[in-house]
């Protein structure tokens, strides 16, 4: 206990000591009102500000007028503790208070709404993407994302300064859909209270449109190629593109491909591979897929020169996947003779699956080119040896994942069926569903998925594309703290099976599943409880119940409960005559029921009793007794005086005169008060020998709007009148 000394504190001075502000921690003995918490981040891509404490054990929220303090649940992360910010909606600034038990002191982040201003805009016909928008002398980042991918790419605020954001989006091109690209302002991590840092901007989109089908190419039997107008052509590996402008041409195979053919001055012919693509214009939203063909280095001088058609196999209608796509023919298609042959290069193979990039990895094996198909008749670019360590990686983020794929892949010079590699894309699994368990406690929020089978699943909170991968149990459920910490504000989480990556052609891996919305509910409101400093109760009900400290677990509260019921307030707040108890707060909230938990917690103050105001014949004491025998008509009586000298209206005193033969209820008796200075004299039938006066301080209720907490009157004083 804390010792004030002989002389009780003033109420004033008590109901200072615990002006934090009504149902807030505010230990006498931990808090500091001098120290605050340290922002060490505001971390929007994980919407949380991180903060480091010194021995704080309990957090709490607030607007930025700080009238009404919420308890808050912090997420332990390498001896940091982070804040759910998912809440804050990112249309509007919000002045956000924080403090903790110990580190008293609020601190105010003022998070920033997000950009709206921002805007993206695609010009098929060029292939340009233009800003508008962006502050002035704005130099930070701009991020793009593809649809249906959670990743954020970086890249200047001057798209015209990278050269390759262009060709990055290219490589998301695809025949079978459009495909929508989400830019915004990138974010800056905030790093204290007078940095909050940025949100990201407002996601803003573009559609590229899909490919247009490859360019219908005919090669014909007198060693000429039909390329149609507007189709241009290009040796694989040059920069210089050719075309007809007006009308179709016949371009001879030795024109396409001069290296291949032996002369004069190319006495060593190689193979020579040609593309083919019509660009974009007024009449195409969008290039067109490429087509090649490739023509393998002449033997010897006039021997017949093989052409294949890498991007056709088989014969009849040509259609890939949805109807008809393209009309190459090969007229010209030759085998070299026998004696001749040469031995095809090892076939593409597939060396791992990433579901979280979407992409498939191929090793070339001494190709230079690969291709994939889906019905082994029409073949599609994946990739060339310009890609890393001689491996291409594939998009396949333009399938439909309700439907299993069959991949077949080829290199450029293995053209034999014996030669391609197949592996199936399995489609994701459907049907998964969430479930919160409002009923869960704090310590394991549990969320259950039903559905699915999975081992490992997957959360991300609705506006944060970081997810967090964990283990599920027997009945598909899975615990994560974080969930309490949302529950104070609630929020919503997207859920679903994790991915299983693939290694190779024979194990293609899973899927993630399909991704299911699921709110975490708030917790119910605080019970609103108060200390009735007149009847010493606090108005708890059989619903509600208490966090022991003493034995350190939660306890039924019964029906109007005394203050002293409290163990911790019994054994700390309790005052003796001479010494004052110690400030305590008691956590209460309503129980859980078998539809929902436990509510948010109120955390009610009880400020140390003090102790009893001293009673006596001198100058120094609190309450000053006298007694003087007077004569008045003859009679001659005593008379008993009570001089309150330091009464006023914030040091407020009581006294009560008994009776010789009563006894006394202090909580129902009838007090006498007095709220200024004065001398009270003792007369009457009861102020007689042996009746008993009571003398102690006055109680005060809790006062919001002066945020003061509950005061209890003092241990009472007594005399025996003589």
């Amino acid at each position: 206990m804390k010792k004030y000394g002989k002389y009780i504190l003033s109420a004033s001075i008590a109901a200072a000591l615990c002006a934090a502000g009504v149902n807030v921690v505010k230990s006498a003995e931990t808090a500091d009102p001098a120290a605050a918490l340290n922002v060490i981040s505001v971390d929007y891509d994980n919407l949380a500000v991180v903060l480091r404490g010194s021995d704080d054990t309990k957090y709490y929220i607030s607007d930025g007028n700080q009238k009404k303090w919420e308890q808050i649940t912090a997420t332990t992360v390498n001896n940091t503790k982070l804040i759910d910010i998912s809440w804050i909606s990112n249309m509007r600034t919000y002045d956000l208070s924080i403090k903790g038990d110990v580190s008293a002191k609020p601190i105010k982040l003022k998070i920033p709404k997000c950009d709206t201003r921002f805007r993206v805009a695609y010009d098929a016909n060029t292939g340009n993407i233009t800003y508008s928008g962006l502050p002035v002398g704005y130099t930070g980042d701009v991020q793009w994302r593809v649809k249906g991918y959670t990743q954020w790419n970086t890249t200047t605020a001057n798209p015209e300064d990278d050269k390759e954001l262009i060709e990055n989006l290219t490589y998301y091109l695809n025949t079978d859909n459009a495909t929508t690209i989400y830019f915004r302002v990138a974010p800056e991590a905030g790093k204290s209270e007078s940095d909050p840092g940025t949100r990201p901007g407002r996601e803003v989109s573009i559609v590229l449109p899909k490919l247009a089908p490859m360019p219908a190419i005919t090669v014909n039997a007198d060693n000429t190629v039909t390329v149609p107008k507007q189709v241009k052509y290009k040796v694989v590996g040059s920069d210089t593109w050719s075309f007809a402008n007006t009308a179709d041409q016949n371009v001879s195979v030795n024109t396409l491909a001069p290296n291949a053919f032996i002369t004069s001055g190319n006495p060593t012919p190689t193979d020579q591979i040609v593309e083919f693509r019509t660009d974009a214009s007024s009449n195409v939203s969008q290039l067109s897929e490429s087509a090649y063909i490739k023509v393998k280095a002449q033997r010897s001088a006039g021997a017949a020169v093989t052409v294949e058609n890498i991007s056709y196999s088989g014969t009849g209608t040509r259609t890939v996947k949805k109807g008809v796509k393209t009309s190459i023919n090969t007229a010209l298609k030759t085998a070299p003779a026998t004696s001749s042959a040469l031995t095809e290069p090892a076939p593409v193979t597939v060396l791992d699956t990433n579901y979280d990039t979407k992409q498939i990895r191929l090793q070339l094996n001494g190709n230079g080119m690969a291709f994939y198909s889906t019905d082994k008749t029409n073949w599609h670019f994946a990739g060339d040896k310009s890609d890393i360590n001689d491996c291409v990686l594939m998009d396949i983020g333009w399938m439909n994942e309700n439907q299993d794929y069959t991949l077949y892949f080829k290199g450029d010079s293995s053209m034999s069926e014996s030669y391609y590699t197949t592996m199936t894309i399995p489609k994701k699994v459907l049907g998964v569903r969430a479930a919160f368990d409002r009923t869960s406690t704090g310590d394991a929020p549990k969320v259950t998925l039903t559905g699915t089978s999975a081992s490992q699943l997957q959360w991300r909170k609705k506006d944060c594309y970081v997810w967090n991968t964990v283990s599920a149990g027997s009945a598909g459920e899975f615990i994560s703290t974080t969930f309490e910490d949302m529950r104070t504000k609630g929020g919503r989480i997207i859920v679903r099976t994790a991915p299983t990556n693939g290694s190779g052609a024979s194990n293609s891996g899973i899927r993630p599943s399909n991704e299911y919305s699921l709110v975490v509910p708030k917790r119910s409101a605080a019970p609103s409880v108060r200390i009735n400093p007149v009847t010493m109760t606090v108005n708890t009900s059989a619903a509600m119940e208490y966090y022991d400290t003493v034995a350190k677990k939660w306890t039924d509260c019964t029906k109007s409960m005394s203050v002293w019921d409290f163990p911790a307030v019994n054994s700390t707040v309790k005052a003796t005559v001479s010494m004052s108890g110690s400030d305590v707060s008691v956590e209460i909230r309503k129980k859980a029921t078998s539809t929902n938990g436990y509510s948010k917690p109120t955390t009610l103050v009880f400020a140390g009793q003090r102790s009893a105001p001293s009673i006596g014949q001198l100058e120094t004491n609190n309450v000053r007794y006298s007694s003087e025998i007077k004569t008045v008509g003859g009679v001659k009586n005593t008379y008993h005086t009570l001089r309150f000298k330091d009464a006023s209206a914030e040091n407020v005193y009581q006294y009560i005169l008994i009776s010789k033969s009563a006894s006394i209820n202090e909580n129902r008796a009838a007090w006498i008060t007095v709220n200024k200075p004065t001398t009270i004299t003792l007369t009457g039938k009861k102020a007689v020998s042996g009746s008993k006066v009571y003398v102690r301080l006055k109680g005060a209720t809790a006062n919001a709007k002066k945020q003061t907490n509950a005061i209890l009157p003092s241990v009472s004083n007594s005399f025996d009148i003589p």
